[in-house]
């Protein structure tokens, strides 16, 4: 299904030394054995020799700087088992494959914008998503229609298709790799010799191939990063601090979700400290907009929600929890909606525990 395959694409190139892959592409884990990455970024076969020396082994992308334990073989689509290369894609460790995940995979093997692997994905979304209504019975109010990601059963559809872009982009480039070096058997040394310009000196730096620098030419917003003699802009330099930023912020948000979870889950007070944390007005009840953004706020850190469905799945549970009809909900009434998300986490969780011992279990 959906096999059907665009161009080749241009080869990725390595995040060390940013040169074309020929091939090869080596992976950052930070647990080989469980198929955990510490990122979506690669690297070549020269540059893994290095880095694996590394006294603080950290993603050389600037952006990323995820710390990682071994560097290994990246998986390819066509060889890997469909758990190991499951595991691969996913390397958020969520269990659900995304759009952006996959748009990852794209970007690191090929010399590709974000935007066109989206381009890529988006064109063959409907055929892998394939939606599983779940009833409020099943475990399925927080998930009642499973779409926006993937499951192992719905990538089994797209691991053939990302197997052949690998094998056609990596086939073309082994042709384009080949005609220069055919090339330069041909030309004769003297030849070879006279493409070779010398170097000029101009203001007292170096520049090869006889081309003087000019003022148009050379950034003016550079900053001299102390003790590593390397120039960075200061574009770079604000992106980093932002990117360092959100990371912050996606933590704090992260740890408040889980704190939340589990005031949530305290059967100690039945919940008590969450229900009165988000009653705002004291009132003793939640009335549906504070249940919907106590919900939000309790899941955005650790699920990948949007307030229209958190709004959504309100709705359309409202009159089950609602039963005296007041148009809010009591401590009372909150204890049924309580146990349906304290079995949906345990659900989730168990759900997890089993994927990774089987992983475990398969990779010996």
């Amino acid at each position: 299904m959906g096999t059907e395959q665009l161009n080749p694409l241009p080869l990725g190139k390595c995040e060390q030394c940013h040169k074309t892959f020929d091939g090869t592409r080596f992976a950052l884990w930070y647990d080989f054995i469980k198929k955990r990455r510490s990122c979506e970024h690669l690297v070549c076969g020269p540059c893994r020799g290095s880095m694996s020396s590394w006294q603080r082994p950290l993603c050389p992308n600037s952006r990323c700087q995820k710390r990682f334990s071994s560097i290994h073989e990246a998986l390819c689509p066509d060889t890997a088992s469909t758990n190991d290369f499951f595991l691969f894609i996913n390397y958020s460790w969520t269990g659900r494959i995304t759009k952006e995940e996959l748009a990852a995979w794209y970007t690191a093997n090929f010399c590709v914008e974000f935007e066109d692997a989206m381009a890529i994905i988006n064109g063959k979304w409907h055929l892998w998503d394939v939606p599983k209504n779940r009833s409020f019975l099943q475990l399925g109010w927080f998930r009642s229609q499973d779409q926006g990601d993937l499951d192992q059963e719905e990538f089994e559809t797209v691991q053939p298709f990302l197997a052949e872009s690998l094998s056609r982009s990596l086939a073309a480039g082994a042709t384009a790799f080949a005609e220069p070096a055919a090339q330069a058997e041909r030309i004769a040394p003297t030849d070879a010799m006279a493409l070779v310009r010398p170097s000029t000196e101009v203001d007292g730096s170096v520049l090869s191939g006889g081309l003087a620098a000019s003022s148009a030419t050379v950034p003016t917003d550079f900053v001299e990063p102390e003790g590593k003699g390397l120039k960075r802009s200061r574009s770079a330099v604000a992106d980093d601090f932002a990117d360092g930023m959100l990371r912050r912020v996606e933590q704090k948000t992260l740890s408040d979700s889980y704190e939340l979870q589990q005031q949530l889950g305290d059967n100690s007070d039945e919940g008590r400290k969450w229900f009165d944390f988000f009653d705002r007005d004291k009132s003793g009840e939640l009335e549906k907009d504070e249940l919907t953004a106590a919900l939000l706020k309790t899941f955005l850190g650790s699920h990948k929600v949007t307030r229209e469905q958190i709004t959504s799945i309100v709705d359309s549970i409202w009159d089950a929890i609602d039963t005296d009809g007041s148009g809010s909900v009591h401590f009372d009434e909150f204890q049924t909606l309580r146990g349906a998300v304290i079995a949906q986490l345990n659900h989730e969780r168990a759900s997890q525990a089993v994927a990774r011992i089987f992983s475990r279990d398969l990779c010996g």
